[in-house]
């Protein structure tokens, strides 16, 4: 599909379906925008791209079913800034990426107390950098009885970082006495 406002693209495809007792969906996107078009010309810095993978995977067996998942996504973006306080401004996520896999069960144990239990489990990477950059002119600055007037203050941050995140869900579904 095309974006006149951002003169991009984006495109997304998925599959989905059994074949007995097995069962699966599949899909993928991916999005490259440009800079946003206004009435007074494209805003600078509000271009992005993404993209996404997932599979999910499923097996039935008796009243047990076992699932897989494993999905990606990454995206790439910055940030429009229309404020003349600051000589130059920019915030960016120059690249950050997610890779998830995660595994299902579920019984369905049908008695009349315990009717399901369901049990899941995940592991998430994730990676991110973030920069951001400040150019500010004419600042007064005064520490310890030293004084600057006119000055030029310039701020560039950024990180890196990397984060595995675990998880587990233990659930039942009970029916109460009575």
């Amino acid at each position: 599909m095309y974006d006149s406002a951002t003169a991009g693209w984006q495109q997304l495809a998925i599959a989905y379906g059994s074949l007995g007792d097995f069962e699966y969906r599949l899909s993928g996107s991916y999005s490259d925008q440009g800079n946003r078009s206004t009435p007074d010309g494209r805003l600078p810095g509000t271009d992005f791209r993404n993209n996404s993978q997932s599979a999910w995977l499923g097996y039935r067996l008796g009243d047990h079913k076992f699932w897989l998942s494993l999905d990606r996504y990454k995206v790439s973006t910055q940030t429009y800034n229309s404020s003349t306080e600051y000589d130059s401004f920019s915030v960016r996520i120059p690249n950050l990426e997610r890779d998830k896999i995660g595994l299902f069960y579920d019984w369905n144990v049908g008695n009349s107390l315990l009717k399901k239990v369901h049990l899941d489990a995940y592991r998430q990477n994730i990676k991110r950098e973030f920069r951001k950059d400040l150019v500010q002119s004419g600042v007064d600055y005064s520490y310890q009885g030293w004084a600057m007037t006119d000055s030029v203050m310039a701020l560039k941050t950024g990180t890196n970082d990397k984060q595995v995140s675990d998880g587990i869900t233990v659930q039942t579904d009970l029916t109460p006495l009575g």
